[in-house]
């Protein structure tokens, strides 16, 4: 009748999502229920035939949780279930730590030793205020709702801006305009993609352009308010001089040629994969 892990070892469980399990007509989620007893109880009851009424300890047994803060579309959880847990909230760092985390990446990046030319490294130091400014209106306007849940914007969006940005090779950044260029792809692909509605996706470009005039300045701003994209896959493969094997093509992260081109390209990989996995 008792259960545990194997050897004597104990065993942790991680319980994520916590506050996803429907609420029931009562107030009540069926899961958390069976969570909370696990935890206080320390096992449940047999419902064989045989031994129903009997007791089946589970021991040796550790819990973490995890769960997003209640509201949009997101549940609570019992306070009962709560009870059983240390509880901590972790809440998303200053502007200013984000400011000083991300401007210490980029310096590192941006400098002469790296190949950067020097208006594209005075342009640089630009860019964090400029991506957290972006991040911080979109993430007050766009709020979840049961409808739109994955309208989250947290440190993951701004990480992910910043390694497109980092992930680009500098020669393919020779000039301000280019690096203006990259930045507003990041963003519109970071923030843009994600949402649901076509209004919202107009209200990040109008956001980004907005920003791009308050930090780059109105000439830059207008060179690229048509969003320019950037892809890695645009290079021929190659081929190895010795064995004449096909070589994969370098990846490097550049505007693309044309939406005509790239259109071909993807066509043509899918061509290839589809000859390939028939």
């Amino acid at each position: 009748k008792t259960f545990c892990p194997p050897g004597g070892k104990r065993m942790v469980f991680f319980l994520d999502d916590m506050a996803m399990p429907v609420v029931n007509t009562w107030g009540d989620q069926v899961t958390m229920e069976l969570a909370r007893q696990l935890i206080e109880m320390s096992g449940f009851y047999f419902l064989d035939k045989d031994k129903r009424g009997d007791f089946k300890i589970i021991e040796l047994l550790e819990y973490i949780g995890a769960m997003g803060h209640p509201g949009g579309g997101r549940n609570d959880i019992p306070n009962r279930a709560k009870s059983k847990f240390f509880s901590f909230n972790m809440v998303l760092p200053s502007t200013v730590s984000v400011d000083s985390i991300y401007g210490s990446i980029l310096r590192a990046r941006f400098t002469a030793k790296a190949g950067a030319k020097e208006p594209v490294m005075v342009l640089s130091k630009k860019l964090t205020t400029a991506t957290i400014d972006i991040w911080d209106k979109i993430k007050r306007s766009l709020l979840p709702t049961p409808q739109r849940f994955h309208y989250i914007f947290n440190m993951r969006e701004l990480s992910r801006v910043f390694q497109g940005i980092l992930d680009t090779p500098m020669s393919a950044l020779g000039s301000e305009s280019l690096l203006v260029s990259l930045w507003k792809h990041e963003v519109t692909r970071v923030f843009a993609d994600k949402l649901a509605r076509e209004r919202d996706k107009e209200f990040v470009d109008k956001v980004a352009q907005e920003f791009c005039e308050q930090h780059f300045g109105e000439d830059l701003a207008e060179a690229n308010r048509e969003t320019r994209w950037w892809a890695d896959f645009q290079r021929e493969a190659k081929e190895d001089p010795d064995t004449g094997e096909e070589l994969p093509a370098d990846k490097i992260y550049e505007p693309i040629q044309s939406m005509e081109f790239v259109r071909e390209k993807a066509y043509a990989f899918l061509q290839k994969f589809n000859d390939a996995f028939p």
